[in-house]
């Protein structure tokens, strides 16, 4: 069964818990869940985040300024070395 179509105190089967956002949404919506996750740094987050009102704590967020200086580096590396005819 899905959440969409689930009642108070369903069961719904959501298959691969990612970053648990649906999982959150289960247990606010009072809705039982069974769920899978073989990533263990995702399953930690899935547990903490149910643990912590669906919050996502810092050490789980990804870096994305760093991703973001790590690309525009990249871009201008590229950009350097094949010139525009």
């Amino acid at each position: 069964m899905s959440i969409a179509s689930a009642t108070e105190n369903d069961l719904v089967q959501i298959l691969f818990g990612s970053s648990g956002s649906e999982l959150v949404l289960c247990k606010n919506l009072k809705r039982h869940f069974i769920s899978s996750e073989i990533h263990k740094p995702y399953y930690d987050m899935i547990i903490d985040r149910l643990d912590n009102d669906g919050a996502i704590r810092d050490a789980y967020k990804l870096s994305l300024r760093k991703n973001k200086e790590e690309r525009l580096s990249l871009f201008n590396l590229l950009a350097k070395a094949s010139p525009v005819a």
